[in-house]
């Protein structure tokens, strides 16, 4: 809260601090949270803010936020082929069966993506 207060003039604005005055710091805000929650307060603070909001029709009540941000990977991006053999105890399967597992990296959240001309690995 206090970095978006400090970076954003929209989050300044809407609380109400002009540039000139001085943000609170992270462990006011947090000892302010708490006291809140205590006396059990957060919840009806946030109904009074929607309903301000709602009447002034600025209440989004549908959507959703996605994160879109690129992380690069750790590891490379590099094909790797593990091939496991897998015995059967029973006669009539006496073919060799094996088990083949395909991977890119060892990082299982990783892939490739593009993101206007470029491509990226994570």
């Amino acid at each position: 809260m206090e970095e978006s207060l400090c970076d954003r003039y929209s989050f300044s604005r809407f609380a109400g601090i002009s540039l000139d005055e001085d943000v609170q710091d992270h462990t006011t805000i947090c000892r302010f949270r708490n006291l809140l929650a205590k006396k059990k307060l957060l919840q009806p603070l946030l109904n009074e803010v929607n309903g301000q909001l709602a009447v002034q029709g600025k209440l989004v009540k549908s959507g959703c936020v996605v994160d879109a941000t690129l992380i690069s990977s750790a590891y490379r991006p590099r094909k790797q082929v593990d091939i496991e053999m897998v015995t059967t105890d029973r006669e009539e399967d006496s073919d060799n069966d094996c088990q083949v597992t395909l991977s890119y990296s060892k990082d299982s959240e990783a892939a490739w993506t593009r993101k206007g001309s470029s491509y990226y690995y994570g």
